[in-house]
């Protein structure tokens, strides 16, 4: 892993300088992404962030598909589980710290087997 600029213990002579590096790891510590299956949960978890940190950055995704996918080939399905997966990267795209994913059928897939690993808050 790269530590930031061209030094020793650096892989690659293109890194971001430690700072740099600083300075995007608190821009990710300060943003969270959610990953629902409904948008019914968007004003919810909205609130409720607000409620615990009124500066943290909120972005959600919703994928309704995801679940009605669950509901007619089962939440433990390979493909499904990579779809869940996908849409979690692609949450996490835009600089999100952590993904929660929100969906009690498919949140055990947000969690299995990926490297960008995944929360899930079964409401």
């Amino acid at each position: 892993m790269c530590t930031g600029g061209p030094r020793a213990g650096c892989l690659t002579s293109h890194c971001p300088p430690l700072d740099s590096l600083s300075a995007v790891n608190h821009r990710m510590r300060q943003h969270i992404a959610f990953l629902h299956t409904s948008p019914i949960h968007v004003e919810t978890f909205d609130r409720l962030v607000y409620a615990a940190n009124p500066t943290l950055q909120v972005e959600h995704v919703v994928a309704e598909e995801l679940l009605a996918e669950a509901q007619r080939v089962g939440a433990d399905d390979p493909a499904l589980v990579e779809r869940v997966h996908n849409a979690m990267v692609n949450a996490a795209s835009t600089g999100a710290a952590i993904v929660v994913c929100t969906c009690s059928t498919v949140g055990g897939a947000s969690s299995t087997g990926h490297p960008l690993g995944g929360m899930s808050a079964d409401c």
